[in-house]
């Protein structure tokens, strides 16, 4: 059908876009309103020229070899925006178009009529989106090997910065043994309650570290909880006895489903917490099983929180009663730590309290796979007496500073020690003839780490060795379950020591046992 030339003017004269139409000899014959605006020019202006007015000229060659192209086989194309599609304002200055062109036979002849968008403002909203996306990315890259880096050197630094520490309490603990006179003794003993808080101070910050980080990563699993509130109980027993405090556990032995090594380290902020904070009467935690969930709570009858400060009492440095801010009664980072941790096992935590009388803090678990009916018995936990630690001893470390320190420390348990400084000098003791009753020895070692040496040494000797495995950062906890050893973080006391060695003895069998300075 042919459209009069009139009747397809006026149309397109309404249209709200810049449209033009022009003849097959690309020679301008319409310009709408739209069209003025678009390219500056009033339409009287541009009938009767060529289209390559409207193009930067530059692009005029290319343009009029494309428009012959088309006229060769018509018909319609859109053409989006690139490089080389621009158009010319009347004032000089060039534009991004986006162009449809649509063949129509008209009576005055064929006619293409074109539909012309500036796509400027969008092309740079875009980039501009595009930038920021990419800077964003950029960021977001920066940042991830920002925290790469961090984790790096706090796992560095936390070996590293408790390397010396150890071999400072090891040869205090030595000192300690050999010490006659009063005023020396009282040295020692306020020596060790430094690094005590120094080592304590250090344990904290890594830990904020590792879990701000997010090296902390959840391992979650079913497991019964009584045994881990026993450990936690046994471990803040002395603190509670130089208190005269009561330390008791009671109700159910429910299985639940966390992370054991994180769970106890929320339940140990809860209970080191409720000892630092009373003074008589006794703390006590409890375990209930209801609609899928595990309620461990711990209370105690100490000073009690006031109610203006529940609000802040999981926030970072808040202690009360501590305006001083006396170290030896923490840095008031513990029940931050719970709530980090707690947040990334996705267990919800909270608080009563009552001033005067006492507080109680409850950790919210999922109720794990198995039998959740079974109650532990309400005791209390005494401490247990030293039992003998004679025996012979492979001790490995590649620090010779800790190799000495602990070979002294060992020795005055009562202990034949003999010590290598990597696998390969531990396997020729081996060879030799040495026939430890057990073995210590570091994590990081030259060669081979310490749980390739405890699985070599005992692959030689064709026995299960009881071993214990020391270590300064997180690493071998992942792998810690199948090895069938104890783990042991630095710095540690030589009371924890000791006290982990009469425990592996008086087993018939190494078990996984994980003991914690913090």
């Amino acid at each position: 059908m042919r459209l009069s030339e009139e009747g397809l003017n006026a149309v397109l004269a309404q249209a709200l876009v810049a449209a033009l139409v022009v003849d097959q000899r690309g020679i301008i014959c319409f310009a709408n309103a739209a069209a003025e605006q678009a390219f500056g020019y009033p339409a009287p202006d541009m009938l009767g020229h060529p289209l390559e007015l409207l193009i930067p000229p530059s692009l005029r060659d290319a343009h009029r070899r494309g428009f012959d192209r088309f006229m060769l086989s018509p018909s319609p194309v859109t053409l989006t925006p690139r490089p080389t599609l621009r158009a010319l304002h009347r004032d000089g200055h060039e534009f991004l178009i986006d162009i449809r062109l649509s063949p129509i036979e008209t009576e005055a002849g064929p006619r293409v009529y074109c539909v012309v968008q500036d796509v400027s403002r969008q092309r740079r909203l875009e980039e501009e989106h595009d930038k920021a996306l990419l800077d964003l990315t950029q960021a977001k890259a920066e940042a991830e090997a920002a925290s790469a880096m961090k984790s790096w050197f706090i796992g560095a630094a936390g070996h590293d910065l408790r390397r010396p520490l150890q071999a400072a309490q090891a040869y205090l603990s030595v000192m300690e043994q050999k010490l006659e006179y009063g005023e020396l003794e009282d040295i020692a003993v306020k020596t060790r309650q430094s690094l005590a808080a120094m080592a304590s101070i250090l344990d904290v910050l890594l830990d904020l570290g590792q879990i701000d980080s997010g090296t902390i990563k959840p391992r979650i699993a079913d497991f019964r909880l009584g045994e881990l509130v026993q450990r936690v109980i046994a471990s803040c027993q002395p603190q509670a006895a130089i208190k005269d405090l009561r330390l008791t556990c009671e109700g159910e032995d429910p299985v639940v489903r966390s992370d054991p090594a994180l769970l106890e380290r929320i339940v140990t902020n809860f209970v080191g917490n409720a000892v630092r904070y009373t003074e008589s009467g006794g703390v006590s935690v409890s375990c209930e099983a209801a609609d899928d969930v595990v309620r461990l709570s711990v209370s105690d009858t100490g000073i009690g929180i006031p109610p203006e400060s529940l609000a802040t009492i999981f926030d970072d440095y808040v202690q009360l009663g501590n305006l001083a801010r006396d170290r030896q009664r923490g840095m008031g980072l513990g029940l931050s730590i719970a709530k980090r941790l707690a947040q990334a096992l996705g267990h919800s935590i909270s608080v009563r309290s009552t001033p005067g009388e006492g507080s109680t803090f409850t950790v919210e678990i999922p109720e794990g796979h198995g039998d959740s009916k079974r109650r532990a018995e309400q005791r209390d936990v005494p401490i247990q007496s030293p039992a003998s630690t004679s025996g012979t001893f492979l001790l490995v470390d590649d620090d010779s500073n800790i190799r000495e320190s602990l070979a002294m420390l060992l020795e005055t348990f009562g202990m034949t020690v003999h010590t290598a400084a990597n696998g390969a000098e531990a396997l020729a003791l081996i060879a030799g003839g040495l026939r430890p009753d057990m073995i210590l020895t570091d994590y990081r070692l030259p060669g081979y780490d310490g749980l390739e040496v405890i699985a070599r040494v005992r692959g030689a000797l064709n026995s299960e060795v009881p071993a214990i495995l020391i270590t300064g950062d997180m690493a071998p906890r992942s792998a810690a379950h199948p090895a069938n050893f104890a783990l042991l973080y630095k710095p540690f006391s030589a009371e924890e020591l000791r006290t982990l060695i009469e425990k592996m003895r008086r087993k018939p069998g190494p078990k996984l046992t994980l003991v914690s300075s913090t």
